[in-house]
């Protein structure tokens, strides 16, 4: 009914729905009536295009702006926004506004989400790039103020290898390119002036793919890139990298600033080339450079950040000698591509990333047999890995020394030896009743021998001067760890963003997320493009702000950190449980188990056993010997001061010397293989030579052997051994098998002899 001439079904409605925008006109057909044919409009908040739209762009061409009905309307972009909030695509952007009931024209959704968020996509990419310029200005204030390193002349002398490698002509052709004289040199101050000061800044940078690896493939199309300040914390540089176009691969005209592709090497160097951009843009600012940066060690990042060996040597500035022994061999080994005007950073290490590094070296001993590793286990691991971490964190701001000797007891704490530890060892502060009863909570020197041997090898490796200087610092590259996450949260990794500008467009909507916040970025964005706010929106984005503030320091203290490790234990301890149980019962899952015999727990164990009955394993070739060929004991090799048959031999307490050198006189080439074990007696396995015949020289009263592998000061040790026994007592025959009995007591047992350096305390 018209309000007007209050006549009944004279109204005319029309709804013009463009995306989820619906604009709904009334009009009355009485011609009596003032409103004839006057329609009354209702229509969404609209926007302004030429605003929205870049100005080199024209906002009625569909090729380069999209389509401009479904812009006009704040209420379809304010979709695109939030579908662009939570990860969504056009997709999804289709499936929300079909259940919604709000539009039918599936095309027409795709195609509009496309370029609405490419218009969006060139605001918020000019606004990173502002917030970004604010976040190198912050830092530079807090920054320490240091003389330029790089001198006049060697300024001088890069701009000339940068021209000479540009192709440009040199003015002075008969001079060569890289002898300046001090004309040239005052020429080039006046018409370049630089700072005779610069700002020392250091970084912390980390890169991420946007591509779930297994490992082993490395295939990534897209990457980013963060270096955030050591002072302020705040994001000073960030890329974004691609490898594909979409409206390049189509051959389809487009504006540069909408094209995706910036990057055409392989996805192992995207982070080296993302890092020399970084030092070279920050450089570039004239009045800073990067002096430290902070990274792990998984790339070759480090090689790259160098000055190029050549160039230094044709400069004047070093000498071949002065290179590393790898760039002396060839060329090909210098990977150094910064220029010689720009200072080399000074690289260290993650503390982070060391701490796993140091695990996955103990993993690799996890997974070797026992009798080449020692019988690690996974616990062995976690427990050295909290070790080293806890070593570093806690002595950090000391002295370097004392940082150095805070990293000693990590193996030797782990073997129970308390000597070097500090007030953090609960173990000193046990009694000696607690400590026999606990005992099993630490590893032996002398029964696990061959795992301290190899564990110290490893932390021997980890813990040199130069890897310790590394770590020596307080800063970590978790921010950009989490910089990464927070891109996955607009970029997931199972969908591919990175064939349309969509894909930076996210990334730089990350960097304004991670500086400023929800709500200042949304206010500010909805201020650049024109739209309309109003508070319901504003406390949306405040409480999403106040969750993620709250979050961000309530995960770092350390009440929360001790109680989140905690739980982390007993859920593995749990986890190991259950994992026992499944075997008992059959249910258990190892890659390729179903094509061995049997899936049951016994199974499983039978072979275990079957691995550790093998003493000789096949390498090159070659059988590698896992027990002495003389005393048939497996806590050494060859012969040693472990082995009764050396002539330093130190007799262990309860020992007798009589029985030990009377078994050496009855076999002096070794014990046969009928004494030690009898699993030994296979065919295929036969670890000594047969024995010999050694008999005494009546004439000379030496001994001599018919056996041409002895060796001579082997036999003069016998003799030794020969005259000192018959000194002391002559052993009959059940004494001498009494003898027998003890050593294979002793066999069985698996106690190994204590060296020379270890005392008793070090006993399990």
């Amino acid at each position: 009914m018209c309000c007007k001439c209050k006549k009944k079904n004279t109204m005319e409605f029309c709804a013009e729905t463009i995306g989820i925008a619906t604009k709904v006109s009334l009009a009355c057909k009485n011609e009596i009536c003032e409103k004839y044919n006057k329609w009354s409009v209702k229509e969404p908040a609209m926007v302004n295009l030429d605003k929205l739209v870049d100005d080199k762009c024209d906002p009625y061409d569909i090729k380069q702006c999209g389509n401009r009905a479904t812009r006009q309307y704040q209420l379809n972009l304010d979709l695109t926004l939030g579908i662009m909030m939570i990860g969504g695509g056009g997709h999804d952007y289709a499936l929300v506004a079909s259940q919604l009931n709000l539009c039918c024209s599936q095309r027409q959704l795709l195609d509009s989400f496309t370029s609405n968020e490419e218009t969006m996509a060139l605001h918020i990419i000019k606004m990173a790039e502002e917030v970004v310029e604010r976040n190198l200005n912050d830092e530079k204030k807090e920054s320490q103020l240091v003389n330029d390193p790089i001198t006049d002349e060697v300024h001088l002398v890069a701009d000339t290898i940068r021209k000479r490698k540009a192709g440009e002509n040199n003015p002075r052709s008969n001079t060569p390119a890289l002898e300046v004289d001090a004309v040239s040199l005052d020429e080039n101050q006046e018409a370049r002036p630089r700072p005779k000061k610069k700002r020392n800044i250091g970084v912390s940078m980390d890169a991420g793919w946007r591509k779930r690896s297994s490992g082993r493939t490395y295939d990534a199309q897209q990457a980013q890139f963060f270096a955030f300040g050591v002072e302020t914390n705040k994001i000073l540089y960030f890329e974004q990298m691609s490898t594909r176009c979409r409206k390049c691969e189509h051959k389809l005209e487009h504006d540069p600033k909408l094209c995706s592709h910036n990057y055409t090497g392989s996805a192992k160097g995207m982070e080296p080339h993302a890092a020399l951009k970084c030092i070279q843009s920050i450089f570039s600012k004239g009045d800073a450079f990067v002096g430290t940066i902070v990274t792990d060690d998984d790339s070759s990042m480090r090689a790259r950040l160098k000055q190029n060996g050549r160039e230094k040597i044709e400069a004047g500035l070093c000498r071949k000698e002065d290179l590393t022994p790898t760039i002396q061999l060839s060329n090909k080994n210098d990977h150094g591509a910064l220029e010689l005007n720009i200072p080399e950073p000074i690289c260290k290490a993650d503390a982070n990333h060391r701490v796993r590094g140091f695990g996955n070296a103990v993993q690799k001993l996890v997974n070797m047999r026992n009798g080449e590793s020692g019988g690690v286990t996974g616990v062995d691991r976690d427990r050295l890995k909290v070790n080293f971490a806890y070593a570093r964190a806690k002595n950090v701001d000391k002295d370097f020394n004392l940082f150095c000797a805070a990293f000693a007891p990590v193996i030797e704490h782990h073997f129970n030896n308390h000597e070097l530890c500090g007030e953090w060892c609960a173990a000193k502060k046990l009694t000696d009743t607690k400590k026999s009863a606990d005992h099993l909570h630490y590893r032996c020197k002398v029964k696990n021998k061959l795992m301290y041997d190899n564990l110290k090898e490893i932390h021997k490796r980890y813990t040199t001067e130069q890897q310790l200087r590394e770590i020596h610092h307080k800063v970590n590259t978790n921010l950009s760890e989490s910089a990464n996450f927070v891109v996955t949260k607009f970029l997931p990794k199972h969908k591919n963003f990175g064939t349309t500008i969509a894909d930076k467009g996210r990334v730089h909507f990350s960097v304004c997320i991670i500086t400023d916040g929800y709500k200042s970025t949304m206010v500010e964005l909805y201020k650049r493009m024109g739209f309309e706010n109003n508070l319901l929106r504003v406390k949306g984005w405040t409480d999403i702000e106040k969750k993620r503030t709250y979050k961000k320091h309530y995960i770092q203290l350390d009440t929360i950190k001790r109680r989140r490790m905690m739980r982390k234990n007993i859920k593995k301890r749990e986890n190991r449980k259950k994992e026992e149980k499944s075997q008992d019962k059959g249910e258990f899952y190892k890659p390729g188990m179903g094509l061995n015999e049997g899936t049951s727990r016994a199974a499983l164990n039978t072979r275990k056993k079957a691995k550790k009955k093998v003493t000789t394993a096949a390498i090159d070739g070659k059988k590698k010997r896992t027990s002495c060929k003389l005393c048939k004991r497996k806590d050494h090799v060859n012969k040693s001061k472990h082995c009764p048959y050396h002539k330093n031999y130190v007799t262990k307490e309860g020992e007798d010397p009589a029985l030990i050198k009377a078994m050496i006189l009855e076999y002096p080439n070794g014990i046969p293989d009928h004494t030690v074990v009898e699993e030994l007696k296979h065919d295929e396995v036969n670890l000594v030579d047969e024995p010999v015949e050694s008999v005494i020289d009546e004439n000379t009263g030496t001994l001599e052997s018919n056996n041409p592998n002895v060796e001579e000061n082997e036999l003069c040790a016998l003799e030794d051994s020969c005259e000192e026994t018959a000194a002391t007592a002559d052993l009959t025959n059940s004494q001498f098998h009494c003898c027998l009995l003890e050593r294979e007591i002793l066999e069985q047992d698996s106690e190994p002899y204590l060296d020379d350096t270890q005392g008793s305390d070090h006993d399990g």
